[in-house]
């Protein structure tokens, strides 16, 4: 019985699942596919990419420096990055006349003793990551049965360009800035004293992360307490007390929905059963449609893509390079797979005159 106590009409439901089922194959019908999703992200990111070296060359030319000398990123006049370096410089250059340093890290010979300099080394890794990543996801979106393969390639891009917008983070001092890049320079360190443990590499690491830490001493920086014989990093504790976790850098550059959707891709990457919709967990791979595949996958990427956008405008503010044509083409690219994530559904429908609520 239903609510109004009316008899169930079993040849009413059918009826209404057929006509369901057919609209819906007509609203699919009108998403972008694979083949377009493939294209469209695969030349973005392809002039991500070029755009990008492009302008490296240009900055190389811009500060007298031949391209192949250095590989480097090289910060504008008058960019974030330029003037962050400028005012950290005389610290380095008393902190290195004050010491007996031992590691090679701080020799007058090292072009990026500076802080700042590892900033810019570390966001050079998320940016190749970033564009490695969605050229992969271009690639498996247009093939059949791949689906896990491509949400984690989703979840590596969220997060490399989440991070990159934290460590650029326009909105904070550069006192702060400095703080994340000291702290990513340390954890980067000790994880490569972990990784050579008993060796005279190990001691050599231990003595570089040693001096790291008198450095940020040195800078004006509280660490909490750290032995050599940790297997975590030492650390500088944000202003809020909270810690730098992927997850927190995530939901400040993408409040809400990023930490939501990072969590669900996580679960792919390591075998756990999602909390959002994946119908790779409901349907054999080989089974599944193509309109599914695409839906879901298009559905993951989205949020790395936003935030793709968004670290092409840091990008600009922090090196002073000129970004100013991509909001324009990651919007485009967004809309795109919106689309194909079933998020404009209600517009297809009315488009072919069918009506806005699928149950109605």
């Amino acid at each position: 019985m239903t609510a109004d106590n009316s008899p169930f009409d079993a040849e009413k439901f059918m009826r209404d699942l057929e006509r369901s089922t057919a609209e819906h194959a007509r609203v699919v019908a009108q998403r972008p596919g694979g083949e377009q999703l493939s294209e469209s992200l695969g030349n973005a990111a392809q002039l991500l990419y070029d755009w990008t070296e492009l302008l490296r060359l240009k900055a190389c030319e811009t500060r007298g420096v031949s391209p192949r000398q250095t590989y480097a990123w090289l910060p504008l006049e008058g960019s974030t990055a330029f003037d962050d370096r400028e005012q950290i410089a005389p610290a380095v250059e008393s902190f290195c006349e004050s010491r007996e340093l031992s590691s090679t890290h701080w020799l007058e010979t090292n072009p990026t003793r500076n802080p700042t300099d590892w900033a810019i080394e570390y966001l050079e890794r998320c940016f190749h990551t970033v564009s490695d990543n969605l050229a992969g996801i271009a690639q498996l979106v247009d093939g059949s049965q791949r689906l896990r393969a491509p949400i984690t390639l989703a979840r590596s891009v969220l997060e490399a360009a989440a991070t990159g917008c934290f460590v650029v983070d326009p909105s904070v001092e550069s006192r702060e800035r400095r703080r994340r890049a000291l702290n990513l320079h340390m954890a980067q360190t000790k994880e490569a004293s972990n990784e050579r443990r008993g060796s005279e590499e190990q001691e050599e690491c231990e003595a570089e992360l040693a001096e790291l830490v008198d450095f940020a001493g040195f800078a004006g920086f509280d660490l909490n307490r750290y032995k050599s014989s940790d297997l975590l990093p030492p650390r500088i504790k944000p202003p809020d007390g909270r810690h730098d976790s992927a997850s927190s850098i995530i939901e400040s550059v993408l409040p809400g929905v990023g930490i939501t959707m990072w969590r669900s891709m996580s679960a792919v990457a390591h075998s756990r059963r999602s909390h959002l919709l994946i119908y790779g967990e409901y349907t054999l791979p080989h089974e599944m449609k193509p309109w599914q595949r695409v839906e879901s996958v298009a559905y993951h990427t989205l949020p790395g893509i936003l935030v793709v956008r968004e670290l092409g405008d840091r990008l600009q503010r922090y090196l002073g390079w000129n970004y100013q044509p991509w909001p324009d083409l990651w919007d485009a690219v967004a809309t795109q797979w919106s689309v194909a994530a079933g998020m404009d559904d209600a517009r297809i429908r009315r488009d072919l005159g069918l009506s806005p609520n699928p149950t109605t």
